[in-house]
């Protein structure tokens, strides 16, 4: 059995978390990714997904949730640079408008 693995680097400044995500963003992985965001406390959130390999639907589905949460704090989320498969995946279920990509 293949270790699945999700590295986590988290930049706080005064007004945005920035999410540093490597590894593989799956139904294994998303706990992990989903307690992370759970405990940061800024309104703006922007997502550095340039090193992930793989997104999955759960992974697409966390990412849409917390847009949902940091929407209804008045802020938002964005996507600051994709690897090509997670650019793919965005593009192809019509999420990359919903997740503001500014590579």
């Amino acid at each position: 059995m293949i270790e699945q693995s999700l590295n986590i680097d988290v930049v706080s400044c005064d007004e945005e978390d920035l999410v540093i995500v490597t590894g593989d963003l799956d139904a294994d992985t998303c706990a992990q990714l989903r307690e992370t965001l759970g405990g940061l406390t800024n309104r703006r959130l922007a997502l550095d997904l340039d090193g992930l390999g793989f997104l999955d639907s759960s992974g697409l589905s966390l990412l849409l949730e917390r847009r949902r949460h940091h929407d209804k704090l008045g802020g938002g989320v964005r996507i600051v640079r994709a690897s090509q498969p997670v650019q793919r995946v965005l593009d192809l279920t019509g999420t990359s408008e919903l997740l503001i990509t500014t590579d």
